[in-house]
């Protein structure tokens, strides 16, 4: 299994180097909330209820390894990026969207690149 996982991982890697694929976002900008708000009543800042982006711009080589390690296909990663629930913002940009009847997580950043996949716990 392990030389079948470092194979694909292999695959992953040399098939998104022969595309010029990034790894990642093209600015380190891009990792932050592009959301400033103002102070709510109530103590909180309107950037931890801002909206998250329902689309995936990319994927990390990070969230592709990871997703190939934990047998998740992109289909079921968009489909909860697109429906799933608003997510939690982890105050850097980044949300985690998971579901009750999900066994993953996705942390998405602002620019709509998925970062990782994880298992819920």
């Amino acid at each position: 299994m392990k030389r079948f996982l470092r194979a694909t991982t292999v695959t992953i890697l040399l098939f998104m180097a022969a595309l010029g694929a990034s790894s990642s976002p093209a600015l380190a900008s891009d990792l932050k909330s592009p959301t400033q708000g103002a102070s709510l009543s109530w103590g909180f800042t309107s950037e931890k209820f801002a909206n998250r982006p329902r689309h995936i711009a990319g994927y990390t080589i990070h969230a592709k390894l990871r997703m190939s390690e934990r047998d998740i296909g992109e289909k079921e990663v968009n489909a909860l990026v697109r429906f799933g629930p608003e997510g939690i913002n982890q105050g850097d940009g980044t949300w985690k969207i998971m579901e009750a009847d999900t066994p993953f997580a996705v942390v998405i950043n602002g620019s709509g690149w998925v970062v990782t996949v994880h298992p819920v716990i």
